[in-house]
């Protein structure tokens, strides 16, 4: 039963969004939000980890904000204004829609901060876990790639997606529709 109400969970996290579960790319190199929801569902039913929404929340986190492996680690909880969905980096602000919000401030709640805001020092285990279940490699780099093609596929401005993520005109036009570019 619990897993149910987890899978249901993942369902109702991205109902606003408006993708198409088919990528209209010629060939899909990044995972996107159905191979996420995908690989945790399999994850979850396989290993009935404890911890699914703090991996829910960390993944989701990730794939909305583009944010670096680097970025990632260094962030403590002070950095986050959960009201304005907003995380401030060094050098740039980043924000995140309100589902993973919902997800941030639960993770939050539940766990206090020891030695960075999600508690966490190597997601690469993770990733390869959820590699087993996913057509589409996961890890930072893919995941960042795969925020860029949404910003793009929403139809951001191309300088809004440069300060967002932190990228040169160069790597963004390197960007293509069959590619993947190493930011």
């Amino acid at each position: 039963n619990d897993i149910l109400t987890d899978i249901d969970y993942v369902n109702v996290i991205f109902k606003d969004i408006k993708l198409s579960p088919r990528n209209k790319y010629k060939k899909t190199v990044y995972p996107n939000k159905y191979d996420l929801d995908r690989a945790i569902k399999k994850a979850i039913l396989t290993y009935r980890s404890p911890n699914i929404y703090k991996l829910k929340c960390m993944l989701y986190f990730i794939l909305y904000t583009g944010i670096r492996a680097k970025e990632f680690y260094s962030l403590k909880r002070a950095n986050f204004d959960l009201e304005k969905k907003s995380v401030r980096l060094s050098n740039r602000t980043v924000f995140y829609t309100n589902k993973v919000k919902i997800l941030v401030e639960a993770y939050f709640r539940s766990e206090k901060e020891t030695f960075n805001a999600f508690n966490i020092k190597d997601l690469s285990q993770t990733f390869r876990v959820l590699n087993r279940y996913c057509k589409n490699k996961i890890n930072f780099i893919t995941l960042r790639n795969a925020t860029i093609h949404l910003f793009i596929r929403k139809k951001v401005d191309s300088l809004a997606i440069r300060y967002l993520l932190n990228v040169s005109e160069n790597e963004l036009a390197k960007l293509t529709d069959d590619g993947i570019v190493m930011i």
